[in-house]
């Protein structure tokens, strides 16, 4: 790891060469919204109630870096 870091600092003009990315996925399953639910309970106050009033989804994002520029995002819909 070490000659790699002080490979990158003596050639750093190559760097701008390399894309670095990343790319996350996301489902409705993960997505909280109390704002459709409400529930009125004096035993449990706490209380909440599941319900789906969309429909489900998953999304992939990916997005990338090379030198200066970003490229992306890209959103790929999963069926």
């Amino acid at each position: 790891m070490h000659l790699l870091i002080r490979w990158i600092n003596s050639n750093s003009h190559v760097i701008r060469n390399f894309l670095f990315t990343d790319e996350a996925h996301f489902t409705r399953d993960s997505v909280n919204n109390t704002r459709n639910s409400h529930l009125w309970d004096r035993d449990n106050p706490h209380g909440t109630v599941e319900i789906n009033y969309q429909h489900r989804f998953c999304v992939n994002v990916w997005r990338g870096v090379t030198g200066d520029q970003l490229t992306g995002p890209y959103f790929s819909r999963i069926v």
